[in-house]
Formats: structure tokens, C-alpha cells, sequence
């Protein structure tokens, strides 16, 4: 981040020569505390962060960037990215609980320091370096610690800086852009679709960050799933419910890797599926219905043959009314003859196959 002061500080902090008084601070007021220079203050911070005393140290932390954040000059420069190197330092320190890390991390955050709010070109300034620390905490975390909800953590707090500064200064697409924001998405999307629905929501009608939502509803086309086997049922419904909130929060991206025309029908067929599984019969016919309009809707006819073939076999995998799936069979049947194209000829091939082999024969 910076040289120079920063060294000599946080050198000073984890030796721990610095007075025995400043030690026992905490014991103070907060106007007292607030009386503290700011490097006794920013060795406090350490100190009892050390010494696993997270509330001393995170009250300390908060006291200091309200004393620094509206500052000018060199030194208060020095100041604000002394609290970013500490905050650095304790979340690559894995001997620390993972939420007090993140915590110190939080109160680094300069630029939201005043209302959550950046402001001027100094706010503009702060939420660039806020950025930075927060993509090394990222790397850090999603990385070498592994820690998938961490990371989401720092990137749901990067967006939130990055929203307050005007469109030709922003930074979060020049340093945070990944192909895949969940390492081993296919297996762990489920376990983080509370962290993507947040995301989803904070960046609604951001064109700057359209790069994320494309790649947020990618990951959620192709790894949302609501039902595991074995899986508890208020776990299922609670994934089922994310789900939809998702498909209904992405359903303005039209562009993503992989995705079809009305791609948000799947979570929604899936979230559908999950209820009809548990037996919730009304949530699951209205989600399931929905989910087929929206591929039924597609307006291309080979793109919609392509997706039939989706929802044919979803339908079919979670033994849905078989009423439901002859009809759906039929449509195909109708739509492929009609199609002098390779899905076409491949699906009327295809499908007396699947019909026999499924038993799905229509006794009308």
C-alpha cells in the first residue's frame, strides 16, 4: 500500500514496546480514548487485537478513522493507510477468527467512514485505495485461505464503495474482475446464495458493474440449485426461496456465458421442483408454470427446442404430473417437425426414443 511511516508503526505495534498505559486504554471513555495520539491510538488497535481483545480493538479502530477520514496532508495519508496495513495484516493472520478480521477490516474502510458515503475528490480518492485493500483482502482470502463467504464479504463491500464514486472513477472493474466468483461453483453455489442475492440487489441497474451481474447470474444458470438429497427441508426451502429472488433480480441480464433467452426459467424451475419434492403442492405448480411460460416464451424456435429438452428432463428427473410432461412432449414433437434444422431433425430422431424409453406414450 504505502512505505515509509507505516513500517515504523506497525514495527512499534507488533513488538509491543510501545507504554503499558497505552495497554489499558480501553478502560477509557470514548472522549478519552479519542485523546490519544493517532499513533498511540493505532497501536492500541493492534495491541488488543493481538491480544484477542476485538471489542477494545475494533472500538480503538473506529475512534481512529473518525480522526483521520476528514484530514489532509502527508501525515494523515500515512495515518489512513496504517489502518489498512493493520487490517491486512489480520486477515492474512489466520489464528484470529475469520468475523473479527473481517470487522478490522470493515472499519479500514476510510471512504465510508461519514454516513457511507464518499465525497469530493478526497472521498474519491479514499474509495480508490479502499478498493485496492479490499481486492488483496479478496485475493487473500478466496486464494490461499480458501474462504469462499469471506471473500463474497469484501466483494459485497468493495461494490458498496465502488457505488459511491461517479461512473469515470470508478475502479472495482479494472481490479476485481473473475471469471468464476465461486471456486468449485457447481459444488458450493448452494452454500452462497444469500451473499450472490446481495450482490445482485446492490448492483441493479449498474452498467459499470454489469460485468458482475452477468457474471453472477452465470453462476446461478448454471450451479443454483435448491434441492440435495438428504438435505434438511427448511434448508431446501430457504435455498428455493434465494433462488427465485435471484431469477427475479438478474432478469434484466440478457447476456452471460451460456445463457439462452429467458435463462432465469431454470432456477425457477428448480426452486419450483424443490417444493413439489417436499410436497409444498402450490408453490411448486405456481413456480413450475411460471418456469415453462418463460421457455415456452422464447422467441427463437430453435433456441426453445433446445431449452425443452432442459425442462423435459427436470420434469421428468423429479417425477413432476405426467400430465404436464405429455403435454410438454407434444409441443416438442409439434415444434421439431416444423424445424427443418440439426435440432430439429436431432429431437424427431430423439424423442420416440425418450418417449418408449421413459414410457411417457400419450394413451389418447
Amino acid at each position: 500500500m504505502r512505505t515509509g511511516n507505516v513500517y515504523a508503526i506497525a514495527t512499534a505495534i507488533f513488538l509491543g514496546v510501545l507504554s503499558g498505559s497505552v495497554r489499558a486504554q480501553c478502560a477509557g471513555d470514548d472522549a478519552s480514548l479519542g485523546k490519544l495520539p493517532q499513533r498511540e491510538l493505532l497501536a492500541l488497535v493492534g495491541i488488543r487485537f493481538e491480544a484477542k481483545d476485538y471489542a477494545c480493538a475494533l472500538r480503538a479502530a473506529g475512534l481512529y478513522v473518525a480522526a483521520a477520514a476528514g484530514q489532509a496532508g502527508e501525515e494523515a495519508t500515512d495515518n489512513r493507510f496504517a489502518l489498512r496495513n493493520l487490517a491486512l495484516d489480520a486477515i492474512a493472520n489466520t489464528a484470529h477468527p475469520i468475523e473479527p478480521r473481517l470487522d478490522l477490516l470493515r472499519s479500514a474502510v476510510v471512504s465510508l467512514a461519514a454516513n457511507g458515503k464518499t465525497a469530493g475528490a478526497q472521498g474519491e480518492e479514499e474509495a480508490k485505495f479502499d478498493i485496492l485493500m479490499l481486492a488483496k483482502a479478496g485475493q487473500e482470502l478466496r486464494n490461499r485461505q480458501q474462504n469462499t463467504g469471506a471473500w463474497l464479504d469484501t466483494l459485497i463491500l468493495a461494490v458498496r464503495v465502488d457505488r459511491g464514486v461517479p461512473a469515470e472513477r470508478r475502479t472495482l472493474k479494472e481490479v476485481w474482475y473473475v471469471s468464476e466468483l465461486i471456486p468449485q461453483g457447481n459444488q458450493q453455489t448452494r452454500r452462497y446464495l444469500r451473499h450472490l442475492l446481495v450482490l445482485a440487489e446492490d448492483t441493479k441497474g449498474d452498467q459499470e458493474l454489469a460485468w458482475l451481474r452477468s457474471t453472477l447470474a452465470q453462476n446461478v444458470n448454471f450451479y443454483g440449485y435448491a434441492w440435495i438429497p438428504g438435505d434438511p427441508s427448511d434448508l431446501v426451502l430457504e435455498r428455493a426461496g434465494l433462488l427465485i429472488q435471484l431469477a427475479d433480480s438478474l432478469a434484466d441480464v440478457n447476456q452471460c456465458y451460456g445463457c439462452s433467452p429467458n435463462w432465469y426459467w431454470k432456477p425457477i424451475m428448480l426452486a419450483g421442483l424443490a417444493y413439489h419434492r417436499l410436497g409444498v403442492t402450490e408453490r411448486a405448480v405456481k413456480n413450475v408454470e411460471r418456469a415453462m411460460r418463460l421457455a415456452k416464451g422464447i422467441e427463437n424456435p430453435d433456441y426453445r427446442l433446445g431449452q425443452y429438452r432442459f425442462v423435459l428432463s427436470e420434469l421428468y428427473g423429479a417425477k413432476y404430473d405426467r400430465k404436464v410432461i405429455q403435454e410438454l412432449v407434444r409441443e416438442m414433437q409439434a415444434l421439431a417437425a416444423s424445424l427443418d434444422t440439426p435440432i430439429g431433425k436431432e429431437m424427431q430422431e430423439s424423442l420416440p426414443r425418450i418417449i418408449k424409453n421413459w414410457r411417457l406414450e400419450d394413451p389418447s
